[in-house]
């Protein structure tokens, strides 16, 4: 019985709904770990409220940024939109949150969120979303 066996398409394994779920759990996961990454471009701070809690935000240029697509992970172009609260800053597992209120962000500054960007952790209680806001 040959161990390389030729698999036809119908073969793959299909992206379903549930996978997606996960990539997606995963993909915040990894937001947690800390990478190296250039400061926030100098921006105008903002202070929103989501859900009766105070943040501070800004919108700036930054480096492009990538989102999840049926393909796999691709580039996205957009301001980068930054989420921190003075009180007690963000956790890892806050991504969610620090999400919504990007969108609440970019929204508010006439811009259209890309709910599809990834965010990820940048160390000391911050969240960045590259390329979230056009």
């Amino acid at each position: 019985m040959p161990l390389n066996r030729a698999h036809s398409p119908a073969d793959r394994p299909r992206l379903t709904a549930g996978r997606v779920a996960l990539i997606g759990s995963l993909t915040v996961l990894s937001a947690c770990t800390i990478s190296p990454d250039q400061p926030a471009a100098a921006a105008l701070q903002q202070h929103v409220t989501h859900d009766g809690v105070a943040y501070l935000t800004d919108v700036a240029p930054g480096v492009p940024g990538m989102m999840l697509t049926s393909a796999g992970a691709g580039p996205t172009r957009g301001m980068t939109v930054s989420v921190w609260r003075n009180v007690a800053g963000l956790g890892c597992d806050q991504g969610a949150v620090a999400k919504a209120v990007a969108r609440q962000t970019c929204e508010q500054q006439g811009g259209a969120f890309n709910a599809a960007a990834l965010g990820r952790f940048a160390g000391d209680g911050e969240w960045r979303f590259a390329g979230a806001c056009a």
